[in-house]
């Protein structure tokens, strides 16, 4: 038989320190409100990374009265890092994102909900794909606030003997979550194999170098 023994006096020793300058810069600060909760926004969707654009016109129909002060608000598609402890300058609110001003029209880079990784930079295939698990598009907001929206600056004309780039690397690639072996939780495969099977997969790219060599990751 266990018999347990009450405590009727115990001592503590308490150190007392304060918190150094570093740590409380590291506090995260949230915004009372966002900064969509005034003026004009639309929300726009894409499926697909690029270049897109609106022209002041465009822009105008949609409600806005001044295009120059119509700012692109969001993070994209991809997933964000859910460790915000590496970036301490995090701000709780949709991202101002830089636009190019074409006079006329505004243009744009979104990204999509397929985010490219490098997972061992020593290793051969070494490129990890990261697909956003809850939307198949990516939103953004155009936003009509009180300053100009921020800028891309449009680089100088280059030298007629400067180096230009006419090739780039053209990645496709193939996704089926047809079997979740759990019957929970975000894990899907697909393209199950079993011994002895072979399956073929197509993939076409358009201008492709002849003689380049491919690589499957």
């Amino acid at each position: 038989m266990k018999f347990l023994r009450k405590i009727y006096t115990c001592t503590f020793a308490i150190t007392l320190a304060s918190m150094s300058v570093a740590s409380a810069q590291d506090l995260r600060t949230y915004t009372d409100k966002s900064v969509l909760s005034s003026g004009k926004t639309v929300k726009i969707r894409v499926q697909e990374e690029g270049l897109y654009s609106f022209t002041y016109n465009e822009l105008r129909e949609m409600g806005f009265s001044n295009p120059k002060n119509v700012h692109l608000r969001g993070y994209g598609g991809e997933l964000l890092n859910e460790d915000f402890t590496e970036n301490n300058h995090y701000v709780d609110d949709l991202a101002d994102q830089p636009v190019v001003d074409l006079g006329d029209k505004i243009a744009f880079y979104l990204r999509g909900v397929v985010g490219l990784t490098k997972i061992n930079a020593s290793a051969t295939n070494n490129i990890g794909i990261t697909e956003n698990y809850t939307s198949d598009y990516s939103y953004y907001f155009l936003h009509e606030e009180s300053t100009e929206a921020k800028r891309i600056e449009l680089a100088e004309a280059l030298a007629e003997d400067s180096i230009k780039e006419t090739t780039y690397t053209a990645i496709k690639w193939q996704k089926f979550e047809d079997i979740n072996v759990t019957k929970s939780g975000r894990n899907w495969y697909g393209n199950k194999f079993s011994n002895g099977d072979s399956k073929t997969f197509t993939f076409s790219f358009t201008n492709m170098i002849s003689g380049e060599t491919g690589k499957i990751y």
